[in-house]
């Protein structure tokens, strides 16, 4: 049983954890859908649009309605995208890590039983 887990450790369960620390950085580039953001980037915000007027004062309103509309909307997709790199890259760094301490962990847990809880 030893040399079973021995060999799927450092065979198939590493290169499981590679895979799934891949689809967990797309997951999370997916989960802020930053695809959708780059495209609706000049959007207004909430689709939120003054329907067209006929006097003068009232398309002056509706333009400057429309305009912080899509500058409100502008600022919260680009505070989205911001959040979604700086999360990405952390799950993408502590992915790394662990792909990197993997072979370390079984001599880690053994170093630990030892040292810590048989003193």
């Amino acid at each position: 049983m030893i040399l079973e887990f021995w060999t799927w450790w450092y065979g198939v369960g590493w290169s499981e954890v590679a895979t799934r620390v891949s689809a967990r950085v797309a997951g999370v580039w997916q989960l802020f859908s930053v695809g959708i953001l780059f495209r609706t980037l000049f959007y207004p915000w909430k689709r939120i649009v003054s329907p067209p007027a006929k006097s003068f004062d009232a398309i002056m309103r509706g333009m400057l309605d429309n305009a912080v509309s899509r500058f409100v909307g502008l600022w919260v997709r680009v505070f989205a995208i911001i959040a979604a790199v700086f999360i990405t890259a952390l799950t993408a760094i502590f992915g790394v890590l662990l792909i990197i301490l993997w072979p370390v962990l079984p001599a880690l847990g053994l170093f630990l039983l030892v040292k810590v809880v048989l003193p």
